[in-house]
């Protein structure tokens, strides 16, 4: 081959070098793709949220957040309208999820244990590792098999709402009777047996109808949070809805503890509905009061047991409403485990990822950051929501105040996991079964093996 030959030849292929070399460079200098992560949520929070997620913005800059807010008639309309979304590939990467919809949920869902640590110890599990940062009971809340499903901004509970006009205007009534009873009010109740001592002592009737009622609870149709109610007495009794290997109902079984054996389910509904049931000595509460917010407002009830979002729709009622409304921690059982071996009721909204979208080790990177202590009395403030409990104090108070979330939270640290495999329908095998006591007026043994057995048909074979 000649010289010059091999000349041109040496020429070209430098110049295709270079030309590559040039193009690397330009590829190198480009700007990374823009990664947008959709959060869907059923509140309006995303001016919330564009503040509590700065720091992760400015750490990746190559990441758009795009919120939207599910507006939807209830929580059944907002799950199917995500779940939909998801099944045809246009759904979010992150969307909230109340705690006891995670069973339904977790075969659609990604853990976090392949994408983030919540730990940098690793002799600790993820579990612990959750734990650590927003306490072991919300960590027993946000995981299954070891698997870290849900982290929540907001938590919360369910307490015991007091109107003190109506506790006064009794109290003065059995003064001007010379009625010893009164000093049953110098207190507020902490346990059932003095809530529902409380209760008959209000109870005003006209012809068997009461017109003042005691306590907003024993009917499904008109009582906050029916159907959680009935669940945390069933816990407090030591019964569940079903056992802890999750595969046999439960609530119709007898339980033994300190060598007695008894049945919490029975015992559970069979207080429930005393509230609601004609002739009984608890019966204040029937179908036809009406709502039990604009009763409290009003003062045909003194009481009412709910969650901290009560608060906001007792105060749409009557801004003046904090004057006379008081938040008192939800009854227990055992007058000596109310300082330290409560057991309350929390259920509350949770992040979680679904497993088919794109960005999945992003989305939990994203997730990880909100759990800064920081960002959530950021998020407090601005919403007046509870939010995750101080692991240093563990303390419930002793009363509370329409707008501060504290006796919410803390009584979270005392709260357990609600195992749930299809919530709607569990939920609707409650309702009826508390409707079958009252409305149809059967046994609460009917009631209870009725109930049962539809939570039967909702475990796998």
């Amino acid at each position: 081959m000649k010289r010059g030959v091999i000349l041109i030849i040496g020429v070209v292929f430098l110049v295709i070098i270079g030309v590559i070399a040039i193009f690397a460079a330009r590829s190198d200098n480009k700007a990374p793709a823009v990664i947008t992560l959709k959060v869907w949520s059923p509140f309006e929070e995303a001016d919330v949220y564009k503040t509590i997620s700065q720091s992760f913005l400015e750490k990746n800059p190559n990441v758009k957040l795009e919120f939207k807010y599910i507006d939807a008639a209830d929580a059944k309309e907002y799950e199917a309208t995500v779940v939909d979304a998801i099944a045809s590939g246009e759904g979010p990467d992150v969307w909230l999820i109340r705690t006891d919809w995670l069973p339904k949920h977790e075969p659609k869902l990604a853990s976090s244990n392949n994408y983030v640590k919540w730990s940098t110890n690793r002799k600790v599990s993820e579990q612990e590792g959750l734990a650590a940062l927003q306490g072991e009971a919300v960590a027993e809340q946000n995981v299954r098999q070891g698997q870290v499903y849900g982290v929540p901004l907001s938590v919360d509970s369910l307490a015991l709402y007091v109107n003190k006009k109506v506790i006064n205007q009794v109290r003065r009534e059995l003064d001007d009777a010379q009625d010893k009873r009164s000093s049953a009010f110098d207190q507020y109740p902490t346990t059932w047996p003095e809530l529902e001592a409380w209760s008959r002592l209000v109870t005003k009737t006209d012809k068997g109808n009461p017109i003042r009622s005691g306590l907003a609870l024993g009917v499904a149709t008109n009582t906050y949070a029916a159907t959680d109610v009935f669940a945390a007495i069933l816990q407090q009794q030591g019964g569940a809805l079903f056992t802890d290997t999750e595969d046999q109902v439960s609530l119709h079984l007898a339980a033994t503890k300190a060598g007695q054996t008894n049945f919490p389910g029975q015992s559970a509904l069979a207080l429930y509905s005393s509230f609601g049931q004609r002739g009984n000595q608890n019966f204040t509460w029937p179908a036809t009061v009406g709502n039990p917010v604009e009763a409290l407002i009003s003062g045909r009830t003194a009481m009412v047991i709910g969650y901290s979002t009560l608060s906001h729709d007792l105060l749409k009622q009557d801004k003046n409403a904090g004057e006379y409304i008081t938040i008192r921690p939800f009854p227990q059982f055992d007058p000596l485990k109310i300082e330290r071996d409560r057991s309350d009721f929390a259920a509350y909204w949770t992040h979680v990822v679904p497993k088919n979208r794109p960005n999945v080790q992003l989305s939990w990177q994203y997730l990880r950051t909100l759990t800064v202590t920081a960002k959530s009395q950021t998020y407090a403030a601005k919403t007046g929501k509870p939010v995750v409990p101080d692991q240093g104090n563990m303390r419930v108070p002793s009363n509370s105040y329409l707008g501060d979330g504290t006796l919410f939270t803390a009584q979270v640290h005392y709260s357990y996991p609600v195992y749930k495999p299809e919530w709607q329908q569990t939920d609707e095998a409650l309702q009826d079964m508390l409707s079958q006591v009252i409305a149809q007026g059967q046994s609460v043994q009917a009631a209870i093996d009725s109930a049962a057995e539809k939570l039967k048909k909702l475990l796998s074979p």
